[in-house]
């Protein structure tokens, strides 16, 4: 029988393949109305978050347009990042965007539901990209590498 943090991190584990699973979904249903080619004009973003000074390993990053496409990425061992649109590492389209970063873990308080909750980590303010104060623009010819960092 599974230990309950051999269920936790299956959920969790769960949790990032939907997500990824809608992200991408939600970006192949735009690229397939715009006709023309079926591959967007992406720049390589790479960047690193960090929450009062330290790396935030296990973050979700997303980088939101006003119209287009989003981009994701998770946060690894350092707190780097690079982001994807429509295949892993492909980067985001040029433009402005607004960036959200979220790190959920499994809820230690509800550590013996049958499917245990999650809990993000970090303020929730920074989980929704109109309220973080996170922006990046992605542009041509440009390094396209970016620090976020958390200070609340």
């Amino acid at each position: 029988m599974p230990t309950s943090i051999a269920i936790r991190k299956a959920n969790l584990c769960r949790h990032r393949f939907w997500s990824m699973v809608i992200v991408t979904s939600f970006v192949a249903s735009i690229q397939s109305g715009c006709g023309g080619s079926s591959q967007l004009k992406t720049l390589v973003v790479t960047g690193t978050v960090k929450f009062q000074g330290k790396p935030v390993i296990g973050a979700n990053v997303f980088f939101v347009p006003e119209k287009g496409p989003r981009a994701i990425g998770d946060t690894d061992s350092q707190g780097r990042f690079r982001l994807m649109t429509s295949r892993p590492g492909d980067g985001a389209v040029p433009g402005e965007f607004k960036v959200g970063v979220t790190k959920f873990v499994p809820d230690p308080e509800k550590k013996d539901d049958p499917v245990p909750a999650t809990k993000n980590e970090l303020p929730d303010k920074f989980s929704n990209p109109t309220t973080s104060g996170f922006t990046a623009k992605v542009e041509s010819g440009k390094p396209n590498d970016f620090l976020f960092e958390i200070t609340e």
